[in-house]
């Protein structure tokens, strides 16, 4: 059985890892991109947030509240 309740704690234990990795980096760095075919970390950032926001409340509230219904061939977020 899912241990949800860890999850959870997981899951709130994110926000600090997440303060601690970004916080003092400057405009220039959360820009910069090793390469045209890589994210900055601004661009990951808004990339977890959109699935967040996008897809997995979207999914998550699909299979609580209608697991009858098919899941999308393709994930919603557009944004990756």
């Amino acid at each position: 059985m899912i241990d949800f309740k860890r999850s959870i704690v997981q899951l709130e234990n994110n926000k600090f890892i997440f303060e601690n990795l970004i916080l003092g980096i400057f405009r220039e760095q959360a820009n910069w991109k090793p390469d045209e075919e890589r994210w900055s970390i601004i661009e990951i950032l808004n990339h977890l947030i959109d699935i967040e926001i996008e897809d997995f409340r979207y999914n998550l509230n699909l299979i609580l509240f209608s697991p009858e219904k098919e899941w999308p061939s393709r994930p919603m977020c557009q944004h990756s």
